[in-house]
């Protein structure tokens, strides 16, 4: 059972563990191996933190899925669509990033995730 909240500051390092280990599943052999190597949760959860108070000022909405052990097993972010004025798109909603765990993909983390994003839009 996967279960969807907002995100809070403590989720920094579980979330950014989810990004990282997800861009390394996702893009092996697509993004050299250096870069993916060089991706450092402790940064991540770092800059995570340091722009979470912002990202809310700025409407945006930082989502975690959790599993049935607690744990976080997903994040996405979402916010209002980057259109200038009134033209197509604007006042709309746009998912900015989603992430699942690597083991868990398959297994409804990120469907549950895009379902709270709807609803969020």
């Amino acid at each position: 059972m996967t279960w969807v909240r907002e995100m809070v500051v403590g989720d920094a390092a579980a979330v950014s563990a989810v990004r990282v280990a997800g861009w390394r599943a996702a893009y092996a052999g697509v993004i050299p191996g250096a870069y993916l190597d060089a991706m450092s949760v402790e940064r991540d959860a770092a800059r995570r933190e340091e722009r979470f108070a912002a990202g809310r000022a700025a409407g945006l909405c930082d989502l975690v899925a959790a599993g049935a052990d607690g744990q976080v097993a997903g994040w996405a972010c979402c916010g209002p669509r980057d259109t200038p004025g009134d033209g197509p798109g604007a006042g709309e909603g746009e998912l900015y990033a989603l992430s699942v765990r690597p083991g868990l993909l398959g297994g409804g983390v990120g469907r549950a995730l895009l379902g709270a994003v709807h609803e969020e839009a």
